[in-house]
């Protein structure tokens, strides 16, 4: 974005400084590429020849990674006729004026082209059961309540099918029983049941539940909504050990005999934690062997300074609490490892940061292997 703390006016060499000279201008992009699906505005790349550095995923968007923050990426400030998807292709130029607004420049088009559809479809999972193999998949269902109507069927969908119903699912974002209605429900047994049998309507297994509801409006989120991390499973394949239950705000601990609680929370009265998720700890036994998995969802970026504002660079102020925040965690990993160095540990979540951040380093610490380092670069991702 910029390279010289603003104190040079250089478009050849800032992304912020090339929109600059460009405001108020009447520009033309050809053949213009989306790269995410609308949101408030159509997210596109053009075609800016070799040796840009970009890295871009084979159905088209484009990865955001250590070296660049892609400042090429251009927003064009419109709503389309009909829903767009990445890798979707405008047939004409896409004539307008560059503008700015909430610390972003925006492309303000005279009209929009026609489009071609890249035929995107969601993906689905190549693994499949095996009696020898456990799967586990992480899953922020966003603000998920009981009264999501068509969400609920599309949820139901994507985990029976399109992730072949995992044994173990980390659930985040699941709000109580009545969602954001703030009358101190902190319960989500409904909300839990309503997905299940949405799973099992769409031929998958009937599972099980656990979570542990947090303290009313004291873990971040919309007020009232209460959202917690949580775990569906599998009980044909897979059981949750039986250990007393933990509460919202008793430390787990692992000890001889596994986890002092099943579920329980990690240190969930430390301040690091103040208005946000505390990471959940579960104890499953599978093919004989003891498994723990920790559903996670750290503090959101909400704060953060924006790439093309007017700070330079920006200050991410959000790190400074997933790094504490990750730190925890790793210390509770390193716990388990001195009872057992053969522990079997899963971390999965919303981790709120990129792969290759600091919050990610500091989790991983000596005693974790971050399995997206094993993919492809094109393919380390998990959210557009």
């Amino acid at each position: 974005m910029d390279n010289d703390g603003m104190t040079l006016f250089d478009p050849q060499e800032d992304g912020l400084d090339f929109f600059e000279s460009l405001e108020a201008m009447r520009v033309e992009l050809n053949d213009a590429t989306v790269i995410g699906p609308y949101g408030y505005e159509i997210p596109v790349r053009i075609d800016n020849g070799p040796n840009t550095g970009e890295v871009v995923t084979e159905t088209g968007g484009l990865m955001l990674t250590e070296r660049s923050q892609n400042p090429q990426r251009i927003l064009i400030d419109a709503k389309p006729s009909t829903p767009l998807k990445t890798g979707d292709r405008f047939v004409g130029p896409i004539t307008g004026i560059v503008s700015y607004s909430f610390s972003n420049y925006k492309l303000l088009p005279e009209r929009l082209p026609d489009i071609v559809p890249a035929g995107l479809q969601p993906a689905s999972t190549r693994l499949m059961q095996d009696d020898r193999k456990l799967t586990v998949a992480s899953f922020n269902v966003e603000n998920f309540d009981p009264g999501d109507g068509q969400r609920i069927d599309q949820l139901g969908q994507a985990i029976a099918v399109n992730l072949n119903h995992p044994d173990i699912i980390g659930l985040l974002e699941v709000q109580d029983n009545n969602g954001e209605k703030d009358d101190g429900t902190t319960d989500a047994s409904e909300s839990f049941r309503v997905l299940i049998e949405s799973i099992r309507a769409h031929g998958g297994p009937e599972y099980a539940f656990t979570d542990i509801a947090p303290e009313n409006n004291k873990d971040g989120g919309a007020p009232g909504g209460n959202i917690r991390v949580g775990f569906l499973y599998n009980p044909q394949r897979i059981t949750l050990t039986d250990k007393p239950k933990g509460d919202s705000v008793t430390s787990v601990t692992y000890g001889a005999q596994g986890l002092s609680l099943n579920p329980g929370r990690i240190d969930p009265l430390n301040a690091s934690f103040d208005d946000s998720r505390k990471p959940l700890a579960a104890e499953f036994e599978f093919a004989g062997q003891q498994v723990i998995v920790v559903a996670n969802h750290f503090n959101s970026k909400g704060g953060d300074q924006a790439p093309f504002g007017g700070a330079q660079p920006p200050v991410r102020s959000s790190e400074i609490q997933r790094a504490k925040i990750a730190a925890i965690v790793n210390g509770f990993v390193k716990s388990i490892l001195q009872v057992n160095p053969k522990a079997n540990v899963v971390m999965l979540g919303d981790l709120n940061d990129f792969q290759f951040s600091e919050t990610l380093s500091l989790l991983r610490g000596q005693e974790l292997t971050n399995l997206i380092d094993k993919l492809d670069e094109k393919e380390r991702y998990s959210y557009i």
